[in-house]
């Protein structure tokens, strides 16, 4: 849902014009695009505005999306769109609204599936796949997108599309995620690798952002991050020089649990003093407000990193 807390000024959105999505999961000039792309999708309940400003930046909206979880009483979730780029499809996830009750029940059904699965990202994945599967057309490469919680719909997602043979793996062109929680456990993981998809998903980290530190990695939540990970400090930018490989062995981050992780966090540098957030001044005054563990997790954080806001 997009709200003053989520939701930027269309002229913003079109100041920018996206570079060609290419044959690179890695490209940053992909994530830049996909980065903008993440952002658009929590405005997935004003489907014009998505519409105007895809066609803006020159690509055609295919779908405009919203899932429901519940059956007594639907409650809405995972936003989303479906445009073409070009010859390439682009299918991006909204993370969580604030003001949206059904994707905060996603996020807290931690527990893991038979497959070692997030139980609310699957169900998240599930409730827009519809949607999702009717919207795909054409024979070019598939990239999907999202911030937070809609990364990891998008890696569900990805999943889901080559397990059902509905995709050969060579067709996704990339998954491009930033702040994604963990999706999985270590089998999970594995399992997206045994399947190529380990090597086609970029993951951003910016800062100290919390949420991509979660859910732990320590017993007995066990989850495993999975693809190659970029990340950056906070006030920097992000460099290829620093991408790491996809891998099964636990991260630093991993390996040192979630308290280990807290500690480094608070005991880095004060945050500096970097421009507001975006949108309307009510919701600056709020956001910029955050603990830096929280307000480096904000979409905006990600693009300036990127070098397009």
């Amino acid at each position: 849902m997009s709200t003053s807390l989520t939701g930027w000024p269309e002229a913003l959105y079109l100041g920018w014009r996206p570079a060609p999505l290419v044959a690179d999961p890695v490209s940053l000039d992909n994530a830049r695009a996909l980065g903008w792309a993440a952002q658009l999708a929590y405005e997935a309940d004003v489907p014009e505005k998505v519409v105007s400003v895809l066609a803006g930046w020159g690509w055609q909206a295919v779908s405009v999306f919203a899932g429901a979880i519940g059956t007594f009483l639907p409650l809405p979730c995972a936003g989303g769109f479906v445009a073409r780029a070009g010859t390439a499809c682009v299918v991006a996830f909204s993370g969580t609204a604030p003001t949206r009750i059904g994707d905060w029940i996603l996020d807290l059904m931690a527990r893991r599936t038979e497959d070692g699965l997030h139980a609310g990202f699957e169900a998240g994945a599930t409730a827009v796949w519809p949607s999702v599967q009717a919207a795909l057309e054409g024979d070019g490469p598939v990239f999907l997108a999202g911030h937070s919680l809609g990364g990891a719909l998008a890696v569900v997602t990805a999943q889901r599309l080559v397990r059902e043979g509905i995709l050969p793996v060579a067709r996704i062109g990339g998954v491009c995620t930033f702040g994604m929680p963990r999706v999985g456990d270590a089998a999970f993981a594995r399992t997206l690798r045994e399947a190529g998809l380990g090597e086609r998903i970029l993951r951003l980290v910016y800062g100290a952002d919390l949420v991509a530190n979660l859910p732990p990695a320590e017993a007995p939540f066990a989850y495993r991050h999975v693809g190659r990970s970029l990340a950056c400090g906070h006030g920097s930018h992000f460099h290829p020089a620093a991408l790491l490989p996809d891998r099964e062995e636990a991260s630093a981050e991993e390996e040192a649990g979630m308290w280990g992780w807290m500690r480094t966090a608070l005991a880095a540098p004060p945050a500096q003093d970097l421009p507001p957030f975006p949108g309307d001044r009510l919701a600056a005054l709020v956001i910029d407000s955050l603990p830096v563990v929280v307000r480096d997790h904000v979409p905006d954080r990600y693009l300036r990193a990127l070098g397009v806001l």
